[in-house]
Parts: structure tokens; sequence; C-alpha cells
């Protein structure tokens, strides 16, 4: 929390996270036809004086399949009254967040192929030797020593 007091000044920020999981909520919203309420009375909020648990809240919803919408908002009080408010734009965020998971991914998934193919190809090389030199039998005999009956 980002405060400041003393005699003459109080300083406060305060963070609210708005969002939307409720399925016939986020229709009434989408459908344009306002003759129930408000849409933007259709959000739930939770208010933060800590940044970290705020973005914290934030992220769980907006990587949630549960979740329709979610807004994080920032206020600035002076005196109690609110001096600043910003909206916080998730776009770049939410895309820059995806793009460094996809890339993880992508290189795990790059580095078990690579593991894999580098596995076979030495599977391929025991079998050559194997054929190669006749030595079914000593296998067998190794894999039976080992406690494995397989050939």
């Amino acid at each position: 929390m980002v405060s400041y007091q003393d005699s003459a000044v109080d300083i406060e920020t305060r963070y609210t996270v708005e969002f939307v999981n409720n399925k016939k909520d986020w229709d009434y919203i989408c459908k344009g036809i306002f003759n129930h309420g408000e849409p933007w009375e259709r959000y739930q909020s939770r208010k933060y004086s800590s940044l970290d648990d705020a973005i914290t809240f934030y992220l769980v919803h907006y990587f949630s399949d549960a979740t329709y919408d979610v807004r994080l908002f920032e206020e600035i009080l002076l005196d109690g009254k609110v001096v600043r408010e910003t909206y916080f734009d998730s776009s770049s965020l939410g895309h820059y967040i995806r793009s460094n998971i996809n890339k993880a991914m992508e290189d795990e998934i790059l580095k078990l192929r690579e593991g894999s193919r580098d596995t076979q190809e030495l599977i391929s090389k025991y079998d050559a030797f194997i054929e190669r030199y006749n030595a079914k039998k000593t296998f067998k005999e190794f894999c039976e020593s080992m406690g494995d009956a397989h050939e």
C-alpha cells in the first residue's frame, strides 16, 4: 500500500478488481438491453490496499476459464477523496504472459523430441550391434541376470 500521512495531508492508494464469473450476468451485460439495472452493477468487486494482493487476484481470474471479464483499477485518494483513477489495460500483459508460456512450452517440447530422437537412434544402434555380432543369447542372459526376462 502506498500511503502518506502527516498532520496536513492523507494520501492513500487503493486497488479494485471487478470481475464477472456468472454466465447469466455476462449474458445480460452482452445483450445490450438493460431493463434490470446497469451492466456494471453485475460485476463483483474486491478492494485491496496492496498491489501484490490485487494483481494476484486479478491474474487468477484473468487466466481462469470461469471468468468472463476482469478489470483492475487504481485509485489515489487525497484526504479521503479520489483525485486519480486509472484502469489497468491487460491486453498487452496477457499477450506477453501467454507468449512467454507458449515459448517455454515450445522449447520444452523441442527438447523432448530431440531427446526422443537421440534415444531412438541409440536403440537402433544397439539392435544393429546385437544383430551383427549374433549377441541375442548373450543379451538374453544379461537381461535374466538383471532380473528382466525380456529379450
